[in-house]
């Protein structure tokens, strides 16, 4: 699952290329490929990340090409030079903590060392297509993206929503079988779901130091924004006591025991509970008019009074009593955190 929206990612990329090309025709006609390349990666959610990508990917250029210079002029153009030259361009961009320009920097020292014959106006003519590369994307963003944040932001956090939803579902179904390998699944299901949720998290960083600059122009998105930003925290909480859950229940779960018994059909029925409010907090987030989520029902004290009667009992051990007593705990935990993502959809749907 990721959270691009394909057809508006398809669109402002054909948008920005075509754009770039167009006016690197004019201004430099003698690369007008960097300036669409550039361009298209640029292409962001917002406006700030853009920008930022675009003046890192010029940085690099520049770093890459002064690097081939040092190298070429002196030294002339060979197999030689052009290795040591992307060796300090690479190493240089690295340094300056610009790992992921590394493609463009290498980029530069071919072009400014094999095209441009190590030529200062080939430097110069790559700089300038690059820089108009980062124009046009950061205008794309701009024209398309800016004024829309709150319904693009509200669509990726349901999208988050529908990730969190997913392992749920999956430890449901492993509970109520005693599946341990179903669980492990689950488990792995959950740290792809946190890798979402850290890239929404760091869009919305760049997002939320937008508006802020920006806040005279549209200062009504930073308020909902923030809302929806606190929707994704509440998420990584749920998805943190969902895998806590998961590796208590591993622990737990033979293949041969507990299919079946009381406490988990409780604990299943509790976690497809929780399913479906994240399904319907998805459903309220893409569209204003779908139904509130349900209100959560505490399934803690069954749970609890099955936990008691096994104590009672004597048939388990003190280590397992102490695991059921743990997956008691965190599952209430657990339906508490998304009671409150229920109260925190319902507001952001009003202030919007």
């Amino acid at each position: 699952m990721t959270l691009g929206n394909a057809p508006m990612i398809v669109f402002k990329t054909a948008l920005a290329v075509v754009a770039s090309y167009a006016l690197a025709s004019e201004v430099t006609p003698r690369d007008v490929l960097s300036a669409s390349f550039v361009a298209m990666l640029c292409i962001s959610p917002t406006l700030y990340t853009g920008l930022r990508r675009g003046l890192a990917q010029l940085v690099a250029s520049a770093l890459g090409g002064l690097a081939t210079l040092a190298v070429m002029i002196p030294l002339g153009v060979n197999a030689g030079t052009l290795g040591l030259s992307m060796l300090l361009g690479l190493a240089g961009a690295y340094v300056m903590g610009l790992a992921t320009t590394l493609t463009v920097a290498g980029f530069t020292v071919l072009y400014v060392g094999l095209i441009g014959n190590a030529g200062v106006d080939a430097y110069f003519t790559r700089l300038a297509s690059v820089l108009l590369g980062v124009g046009v994307g950061t205008l794309v963003n701009l024209i398309v993206s800016a004024f829309w944040y709150a319904r693009i932001f509200g669509r990726r956090v349901a999208i988050a929503s529908r990730a969190v939803e997913r392992p749920i579902k999956m430890l449901a179904d492993a509970v109520a079988a005693g599946d341990a390998e179903a669980l492990a699944r689950a488990d792995s299901s959950f740290a792809a779901t946190f890798r979402l949720l850290s890239e929404l998290q760091n869009e919305f960083h760049d997002l939320r130091r937008e508006l802020r600059l920006r806040k005279d122009v549209r200062g009504e998105q930073l308020r909902v924004v923030l809302q929806q930003q606190r929707i994704v925290e509440q998420l990584e909480l749920i998805g943190h006591y969902g895998r806590n859950l998961a590796l208590n229940l591993r622990l737990l779960v033979r293949d041969d025991e507990g299919e079946g018994d009381a406490a988990s059909i409780d604990a299943a029925g509790a976690l497809r509970e929780l399913a479906a409010a994240l399904s319907a907090c998805a459903a309220r987030l893409e569209r204003p008019g779908a139904l509130p989520p349900k209100r959560i029902r505490s399934r803690f004290d069954p749970l609890l009074r099955h936990a008691a009667a096994r104590v009672a009992e004597g048939d388990e051990s003190e280590e397992r009593l102490e695991l059921i007593l743990a997956v008691v705990m965190v599952l209430d935990k657990l339906q508490g955190a998304t009671a409150m993502l229920v109260d925190l959809v319902s507001d952001v749907r009003r202030e919007a």
